[in-house]
């Protein structure tokens, strides 16, 4: 669901004169503020994909790479390969989604919409948060970004290895898929939520508490199988044994679920948002350190 300008403005810069205050509260440090931030980051991600994945050359020897078949949601598409250099960027704009991004997106805001799910429903996600955390889902998919570094470092030892190998090609474009996917389904259910505030005059009648309820476990339902698909594509890709070394290293930093009320992290997130995100890329940490103790 795309939100146009009119409608982006209607809800984000008006407030509802049909809440009451706590009512309004409720809509406009939770529901309105997370979705605005959601924007911000989609927006954000989406640009970086089409600037530096998407389109454009950074070195004369991108020129003339010539194009190749490639898997994205399962199917073949053929397309212009990339280069070791796109690929760095592909993996920088992935970590700030991951490492960063998410972190704070599942922060106060998230926390605000929380405060308003019924008893059962709250506790139900307390539980299911600790569950996801520790689970290897998660330590996948903080390792995947090493992983993918790891590999490139080892490509780009070969004395005429300028583009990637389909087989990574594709595995990047497919967790692009699952990064946009994720974001989009996001905002599905934060709009649903919404929705029941334009609609109603008292949207936390017990007749809405479903409605409510429903948005936010879908949000941790649509994280849970954005993990479950990146783990998946990390032990497809890498295989168990090197994956089991990577989620083991004792300085894997963690992103996701376990990175939520880092310190100075929305600082850091607002920087980079109100800062040019394409020219910044290069400047993202990799979480890799110097040299890899899992190469293949």
């Amino acid at each position: 669901m795309i939100l146009t300008f009119h409608t982006y403005h209607s809800l984000f810069f008006h407030p509802r004169s049909n809440l009451a205050d706590g009512e309004n509260d409720w809509y406009k440090h939770g529901w309105a503020a997370m979705t605005s931030s959601l924007v911000e980051i989609q927006n954000a991600i989406s640009l970086a994909f089409a600037k530096n994945w998407d389109s454009g050359t950074y070195t004369s020897a991108e020129v003339g790479l010539g194009q190749h078949f490639t898997v994205r949601e399962r199917k073949a598409v053929w397309r212009s390969k990339c280069s070791l250099l796109k690929g760095e960027f592909f993996i920088a704009t992935h970590n700030r989604l991951w490492a960063l991004f998410l972190p704070s997106l599942l922060g106060d805001e998230f926390d605000e919409l929380r405060g308003g799910m019924t008893d059962r429903a709250a506790d139900w996600y307390d539980d299911k948060v600790e569950e996801l955390q520790k689970s290897e889902e998660h330590r996948i998919c903080d390792a995947i970004g090493p992983l993918m570094k790891n590999e490139l470092d080892i490509l780009s030892m070969a004395k005429e290895s300028i583009a990637l190998p389909v087989t990574l090609q594709s595995l990047m474009e497919e967790v692009r898929n699952a990064d946009d996917a994720l974001l989009e389904s996001i905002k599905s259910h934060l709009i649903a939520g919404l929705v029941v505030f334009e609609n109603h005059k008292s949207p936390v009648l017990p007749t809405f508490h479903s409605v409510f309820d429903n948005c936010i476990v879908g949000i941790f339902a649509e994280l849970q199988t954005f993990m479950s698909k990146v783990a998946s594509l990390t032990i497809e890709y890498f295989g168990r044994e090197l994956v089991t070394r990577a989620v083991t290293m004792t300085h894997l930093k963690h992103g996701g679920l376990a990175a939520v009320g880092s310190a100075d992290l929305d600082l850091v997130v607002r920087h980079l948002l109100d800062k040019d995100e394409v020219r910044n890329l290069g400047q993202a940490e990799t979480m890799m350190p110097a040299e890899c103790p899992f190469g293949k």
